[in-house]
């Protein structure tokens, strides 16, 4: 609602200022406190804690989130990315592009899966007996939030960048030396499971779940803080686009039950 509100013609600056505002808002009305007024003089990472939390945010702290909205700002034509480049490619505004792209963003199997991912750890942890749970999801044939066959070669790197700003804070200790341990249970029954397959890796949702638990973000504002993260990159690939000044209309073939879509 707050981005819906913004002039047309707002520029990028303005509409990730009044997102990271907004979210904080939100957060912290859904706890039943007073919203805090955005503070110019320091960085985004400390403000976005500092507006979430009602006081200032650690050095280090700060830094961590900072790691977190470098390495999470750009994921090539994501879901989210590419409805931003369809949105702009009709002459839309970047207020609009925002808006539509935080739709996209919202689905469980993009921007809201870190949550879910924490949850797995949760679950894990509470059997006692890993190796025997991982084996049950995979022969289940059910999903595991955090880990994935590698489609992107961005997913590793950018998950070593969250993992060393989480060592940083907390240097092998806790939910991260836990997850470690998760993370090698999954490799190892995957390849006894499924020998041939391409090995699964941990992508980015396990470790943006632990440092935004390590910041102290709520479950529940996870998906909203990624998204401000991932605006910037949403208003990049909307400039970009904005230069080819081309329409997507992408081509679609009626074949009976289900249509597919074509370049």
């Amino acid at each position: 609602m707050a981005c819906a509100f913004l002039p047309e013609d707002s520029r990028p600056p303005a509409i990730l200022a009044t997102l990271s505002v907004a979210i904080a808002a939100l957060i912290r009305t859904s706890r039943g406190q007073a919203p805090l007024a955005p503070e110019p003089n320091i960085g985004s990472a400390a403000d976005l804690l500092r507006m979430i939390h009602g006081q200032s945010a650690a050095g280090p702290v700060a830094a961590t989130l900072d790691d977190y909205f470098t390495a999470l700002s750009e994921n090539g034509l994501s879901s989210s990315s590419f409805a931003a480049r369809i949105i702009v490619s009709t002459r839309a505004s970047l207020v609009a592009v925002v808006l539509d792209a935080y739709c996209a963003f919202t689905g469980p199997l993009h921007g809201g899966a870190p949550g879910p991912t924490l949850d797995l750890l949760d679950h894990a942890e509470a059997t006692g007996d890993i190796g025997s749970w991982v084996e049950q999801k995979l022969a289940a044939g059910e999903r595991l939030m955090g880990s994935v066959i590698e489609l992107s070669q961005m997913a590793t790197p950018r998950a070593k960048v969250l993992r060393r700003a989480l060592e940083r804070l907390h240097p092998g200790v806790g939910r991260l030396a836990f997850a470690a341990e998760v993370e090698q249970q999954v490799r190892t029954v995957f390849a006894r499971l499924k020998p041939g397959r391409p090995p699964l890796k941990p992508n980015v949702e396990i470790n943006a779940a632990l440092l935004l638990d390590a910041v102290r973000v709520s479950r529940e504002a996870f998906t909203p803080v990624f998204a401000v993260a991932r605006c910037a990159g949403w208003l990049a690939h909307a400039m970009e686009q904005r230069k080819a000044d081309r329409l997507i209309r992408p081509s679609s073939a009626n074949i009976g039950l289900v249509t597919r879509i074509g370049g």
